[in-house]
This record gives structure tokens, C-alpha cells and sequence, in this order.
């Protein structure tokens, strides 16, 4: 059997807009997303399809990566409509005062997973290059984006929340605290009306996404929530409690008392090494080598990170992504059919997550339908198998027996 090495760095180049990537699951993500051209971090090990966290402006992902002068676009947002016309996201739905978290979002009826809760535009973008400049030239240039918004856009932004109200900027500190990030480049943020009050869960019961097709953040509920129910996304990953700890105090000054954060010790025991063990497993499957010096090993590493997923019962965009993880693999090899199945489980959980209209939705429902158009088919036959060879007379565990080649 052949032993497949690790390419070289030529390996690594995108052949449309030259851009270099450290390893191929890097080059995979920036091939199948719409990040095809903008800025990207080099320094960066970019998952296949990257991750969109809320992160704080003032926190790495935003550091500018070069100096130079900032460069705000003055032109106004579309005008974003006071209240939404939307009377589904309506009634979804209400703001109201909640102990020790300010303000948030409660459900009023029973919201089924997959439903798109909210689908709003940006009051204002402000772009990455921004928040490295001296605080007063960023007042400022907030102060004038404010200027071209309407009165009920002003009075929205203003009514969210600074962690830093003593602070000299408040407006800087309302963005900073508030900001989500538009798309998987991280090179713009946006601040918006109702998004932007999500509180943060370690957990949380909603996936949020920047849709470049309508130029919106749409928030998902990514499994059911019950009436009365807050809803919540993330701020960042997951990781063990006293890193989540440090890194939310750090940068959004607040100690999280949601339900992974207030398990009894034991219990956080068990649950702080399943996120280690996630994050472990996510950094090897990135290994570009192992794709194809060790892909059945690979594969299986996969299999074991949806099973932590399950059982910490997270359910957001990591989903999807470790099945596009299992669909590379598959399909570097040459094996259609395995390749077909993961498309389609990834096509579902991203469906869930982002809805039909999303992009990454759209690319997985493509490689549904031709999973050979993925741009690695062919890279080795090493398990070269058709797509019309899914066994249709197994079931269950033995499917799953044969999906995830734990018979070989």
C-alpha cells in the first residue's frame, strides 16, 4: 500500500488568488468558503470551515495586521426598520431585564430547532483595521457613523450594553462589547438591535452566522427551545472551566454562571475533560499529514470528536464542520460513497444552523449531489469507491460500522 507523505508548501497555494496555507485543511476551508479573497491570517491554522464566535474587538482575531490609517466607509447601512417587519421573529420573543445579566432575550412560545429566530442587518460595520488606532480618532469615527444613522438606529445602539461604563469612550466600549463578527475572515464586525443583546451561554441554545448571500446575521435556534427559555449563543469555544473563566472575565468582564458553569465539581470534572478532549481531537484532525499518512486513524478521530460533541450536548456549527472533516477525508481517498453520506449529515447540520440560504448550506448540498466536485477528489484512490456503492441493506450500527470503516 502506498504511503502518502505530506505535499510541500506549493501543495498549500491557492492557485486562484496565490494566497500560502500551512496544511491542506486550511486550503479546503479557504476553497469552500466565500473567504476566497479577502485578508487572511497566516499565522493561523484556518479550520475547514471556520468557526463564527462573537469575539471581542480589543482580542487577537482583531488586531489589525498591518499599521496604517483607518478606513471607515461613511456610507449608511441599509435602513434598518423599527420595529422589524418580520411578525414570525416577532412574536419569537421578548427584551426584558434579567438578574445579573442586564437584558436578554426570552422565548414566548416554544421555538423548534432549526428555526431562524432572528434575520437583521448591521446598524453600522466597522472594519478590523480600526480597532488598533488611538481610542479618541476610534470615538470619533464611531461618533460619525452614529451621525448617519436615524433616530431610532442611535437610540438602539446607544441603549446597548458597555462593560466598561466608566470608561472615557463609551462608544468605543459599546462596540467592543457587542461587535459580532461578519463572516469567517474576521475582518469586519457589525453591532446590531436586537443580536447584539444575545447573552452568552458555555452551552447555548442558538448558532449565530453572518449570511453573506442577504447581508445579514441570522441567529438559529440549534436545538428546541421551550417557552419562557432564555436564548443564547457563545461568545467564544468551549474549553475547560477555568479557561472559559479567565477568557470571558478577561474580555467581557463577567463571571458566567450558565448551566455547564454551575455543575457541581464532580460533574465539571468529567465535562473539563471531554472539552479537552475535543480540543485535542480538533487540533490532530488539522494535521494535514495525517490525511493521508493516516486517514482511517483520522477518520476515526472524527467519529470520537461528534460523540464528545453529543454527549457535552453541543450542537452549533462545530457539528457540520467535523463532518465536512470526515467528507475531506473520505473524498481525498477517492471514496464517493462514505463521501455522499457525510455530505449529507453535514448539508442537515448546517441547514440547522444557517439556514437554505446560507452559502456553506448551499456548498454542502452541492457535494450532496456531486460529492466528486470537491476539489481534493482525486488526491489519492487509495479507497476509491463509487457513490452508488452505499450499502442500502444495512442498518443502524452496522451502517454505522461501515460509514466510519471500523471493520478494516
Amino acid at each position: 500500500m502506498a504511503r502518502f507523505k505530506k505535499p510541500g508548501p506549493k501543495a498549500f497555494k491557492c492557485e486562484d488568488c496565490s494566497s500560502s496555507f500551512g496544511n491542506e485543511r486550511a486550503l479546503g476551508q479557504h476553497l469552500n468558503s466565500k473567504v476566497h479573497a479577502p485578508v487572511i491570517n497566516h499565522d493561523e491554522d484556518i479550520p475547514l470551515i471556520a468557526r463564527s464566535p462573537p469575539v471581542a474587538f480589543d482580542s487577537p482575531l482583531f488586531k489589525p495586521l498591518v499599521p496604517g490609517p483607518i478606513d471607515f466607509d461613511d456610507k449608511p447601512e441599509k435602513e434598518v426598520e423599527f420595529p422589524r417587519k418580520d411578525t414570525a421573529t416577532s412574536k419569537l420573543f421578548i427584551l426584558t431585564p434579567l438578574p445579573g445579566k442586564g437584558q436578554g432575550l426570552i422565548a414566548v412560545q416554544n421555538i423548534s430547532k432549526g428555526t431562524r429566530i432572528i434575520s437583521e442587518k448591521p446598524l453600522f460595520r466597522i472594519p478590523r483595521s480600526g480597532i488598533g488606532i488611538e481610542q479618541p480618532a476610534l470615538e470619533k469615527a464611531i461618533d460619525r457613523k452614529l451621525s448617519l444613522l436615524s433616530q431610532d438606529g442611535r437610540r438602539a445602539f446607544l441603549s446597548l450594553y458597555n462593560n466598561a461604563p466608566g470608561d472615557s469612550y463609551p462608544l468605543s466600549g459599546i462596540v467592543k462589547t457587542n461587535a459580532l463578527p461578519l463572516g469567517t475572515s474576521v475582518s469586519e464586525g457589525g453591532l446590531f438591535p436586537e443580536a447584539s443583546r444575545i447573552n452568552h451561554a458555555c452551552i447555548p441554545n442558538c448558532q449565530h452566522t453572518w449570511n453573506d448571500n442577504i447581508g445579514e446575521e441570522t441567529i438559529h435556534a440549534v436545538r428546541h427551545i421551550s417557552k419562557g427559555e432564555e436564548i443564547t449563543i457563545s461568545y467564544a469555544d468551549t474549553g475547560t472551566f477555568e479557561s472559559r473563566r479567565r477568557h470571558l472575565k478577561k474580555l467581557f468582564a463577567f463571571d458566567c454562571t450558565c448551566e455547564l458553569c454551575s455543575l457541581p465539581e464532580a460533574a465539571r470534572e468529567v465535562s473539563d475533560n471531554r472539552q479537552s478532549e475535543i480540543k485535542r481531537l480538533d487540533e490532530l484532525i488539522g494535521d494535514g499529514s495525517r490525511l493521508f499518512s493516516n486517514p482511517d486513524r483520522c477518520l476515526e478521530d472524527v467519529h470520537t470528536l461528534l460523540a464528545l460533541l453529543e454527549a457535552e450536548n453541543i450542537s452549533d456549527a462545530r457539528v457540520p464542520r467535523a463532518y465536512y472533516d470526515a467528507l475531506q477525508i473520505a473524498i481525498a481517498h477517492g471514496d464517493q460513497a462514505r463521501a455522499k453520506v457525510f455530505a449529507q449529515r453535514a448539508y442537515e447540520a448546517r441547514l440547522c444552523c444557517e439556514g437554505d440560504d446560507s452559502p456553506l448550506t448551499a456548498r454542502m448540498q452541492s457535494l450532496v449531489a456531486r460529492p466528486a466536485d470537491h476539489r481534493l477528489f482525486g488526491t489519492s484512490s487509495r479507497w476509491r469507491l463509487s457513490e452508488k456503492m452505499i450499502p442500502k441493506t444495512l442498518e443502524g450500527e452496522k451502517f454505522e460500522s461501515w460509514l466510519w470503516r471500523r471493520n478494516r
